[in-house]
């Protein structure tokens, strides 16, 4: 799992920035990693009288390789309700909006908090 630590010392090791491409940093942070990539867009949207509830469309895999400010992404599809890998796509970091390493557990979606006082409060506790 990347830590924090880990990032950091990947960027203090990777050379002055600039000398590299952004692609090819995430290529070196999230290697043999499977990540999830979200690109701004929603899935699906739930509309009901009072509100519309987004859910975040990501895609995820593991990153092949880079090439200038590209990413060779081995997705993951759905296959008869069944994830398989096997889908090789070239991603424009440019269109990204975020990127995690895939934890089951913990959904890139997760991180789309409702912003209230409520939640701000429990910020940082």
């Amino acid at each position: 799992m990347s830590t924090k630590n880990n990032i950091k010392n990947l960027i203090d090791n990777f050379g002055e920035i600039g000398s590299t491409s952004f692609a090819a940093f995430l290529a070196k942070a999230f290697e043999d990693k499977i990540i999830e990539l979200y690109f701004g867009e929603d899935f699906e949207k739930i509309n009901t009288e009072q509100c519309q509830t987004g859910t975040p469309s990501v895609i995820c895999g593991t990153i092949l390789n880079a090439v200038n400010n590209f990413i060779i992404l081995d997705c993951y599809s759905n296959n008869n309700d069944h994830l398989q890998a096997g889908s090789v796509v070239f991603i424009n970091m440019d269109k990204v909006i975020a990127i995690k390493e895939f934890n089951k557990n913990r959904p890139l979606s997760n991180i789309f908090i409702k912003s209230s006082i409520k939640t701000h409060g429990k910020i940082g506790s």
